[in-house]
């Protein structure tokens, strides 16, 4: 049993860096598109929610190989423009990449499309889907960029186990945690917006979901050896480490 979980207004690259290496089980990423800013429910009072500046996604992507445990996965949602980059800067930071899955995000969406790219540390397998149908929330009740509880679900379910860590950067209203407490799954989560914080504690508290501090979410975790999934600077992809991800054979299709 758990769903307990830890949310905090933070940066995310700076947050990343205060966790323990090799720590997480899956990384749900969603950093928006570079240099934009929206507001929750196009509403000129609501609060402003910018996006990570594109030159700190390399660090933002070195941190989460470094607490990524080996032989796990990252899930980074991204919109069609982005993929290439992604992949690319992904490999580079030695990453592994699977197959890309298109995620049809609803016929109300300026670009319908989009992509689930799985990260990896260590060789990759096809996540086992192909097609996400999984529209957004209504813009003018949602949280900006909010992902749909359907889509949250079956990553996790995906990749994770019950009692497994989901670390996410980017929570915004906490529809990633949401699905991790309905899992039973420990999460930890931030944001730079105050308001979505706030909105994903009680959310996840509704839901079930127990609020401890940090170190109780971690826990106790063995690190492998040597880290030997340690992610490296180089201009090459790197290649440390051994383990295989396997969990992805049944991976569900989502409706």
């Amino acid at each position: 049993m758990d769903g307990s979980f830890h949310i905090e207004v933070s940066d995310a690259v700076s947050w990343l860096e205060g966790l323990p290496a090799a720590s997480a089980d899956l990384v749900v990423l969603d950093p928006g598109v570079p240099g934009r800013v929206a507001r929750a429910g196009g509403k000129k009072s609501a609060p402003k929610v910018a996006s990570l500046p594109a030159e700190r996604l390399p660090a933002l992507l070195y941190e989460v190989a470094r607490v990524l445990a080996p032989g796990r996965v990252c899930w980074w949602v991204c919109e069609t423009s982005q993929a290439f980059f992604a992949a690319r800067a992904a490999e580079r930071l030695g990453f592994t990449l699977g197959a890309p899955m298109v995620w049809d995000r609803g016929d109300q969406q300026s670009v319908r499309l989009g992509f689930v790219l799985p990260l990896t540390r260590g060789k990759a397998r096809s996540p086992g889907a192909e097609l996400i149908v999984a529209p957004r929330p209504p813009a003018e009740t949602a949280w900006p960029g909010e992902l749909p509880e359907s889509l949250c679900l079956g990553l996790i379910e995906a990749a994770t186990s019950p009692g497994e860590l989901v670390i996410d950067p980017f929570c915004g209203s906490g529809s990633v945690g949401l699905a991790a407490v309905l899992g039973m799954r420990r999460y930890l989560g931030c944001d730079l917006a105050a308001d979505g914080v706030s909105a994903a504690k009680a959310r996840l508290t509704r839901a079930g979901g127990h609020a401890v501090d940090a170190l109780a979410v971690l826990g106790p975790r063995e690190v492998e050896a040597a880290d030997e999934g340690a992610p490296v600077r180089t201009d090459r992809p790197g290649r440390q480490g051994a383990c295989q991800l396997t969990i992805f054979a049944d991976a569900p299709r989502l409706t």
